[in-house]
Order: C-alpha cells, then structure tokens, then sequence
C-alpha cells in the first residue's frame, strides 16, 4: 500500500466519525495519553516504538481504520457509527424524505 504524504488538507478519508455524547463522570478525570498508540498497535501488530516512527499521514490513516473497526464490533459502537454518519451528510437524501412525506399525507 502505498500512501502519498501530502499532510492532512483535502485528505477527507482520514476524518475520524464523530458524533457528541454524554460520557459517563466515573469519579476521575485521568487522561489516558497513548491511547491511540495502542488501538494503532493492536489493529496494526506494530509496537509503540514502530507506531512512532510511522509517517503522519499513514498514523492518522491507521487510526482511523483501528477506530471504525473497533467500534464495528459493538452494537454500541454500531449505532455510534450510524449517528455520526447522519451528522456527516450534508445533501439530503429526496427519494426518503418523498417517501415520508407521502405516507404522512396518506394517513390524512
């Protein structure tokens, strides 16, 4: 695989989903620093060492991947995705926004 390293501007596939939510106050406020160094490493087989050394665009590239497949892997996680997904478009899809609206003024 190669990977053209050309910073992060117009590289929209390396966008990590995101969508807002309440996260739980366990008590604690401890920030957990290589966090996306060990998603990388257990999606990757690399270890930190070699996770460091990685080009930019090819860490951000592999996080990302870690975090979908990760969160792909829970019913949670899933409907996570789907939300943030919803939040990303920006053209309305017409053909169910018709459909709707048919079945509403059918029902009057």
């Amino acid at each position: 695989m190669e990977i053209r390293s050309r910073g992060n501007a117009g590289y929209k596939f390396l966008t990590i989903p995101y969508y807002p939510v309440n996260s739980e106050n366990k008590g604690y406020e401890y920030e957990i620093y290589t966090a996306e160094f060990k998603i990388i490493s257990e999606y990757s087989g690399l270890n930190f060492i070699e996770v460091s050394d990685l080009d930019f665009d090819v860490y951000k590239l592999l996080f990302r991947d870690a975090y979908i497949w990760k969160l792909q892997q829970t019913e949670r996680g899933q409907e996570y995705m789907q939300n943030a997904y919803i939040l990303e478009q920006s053209n309305p899809d017409r053909e169910k926004l018709r459909q709707h609206f048919q079945k509403e003024s059918d029902d009057k």
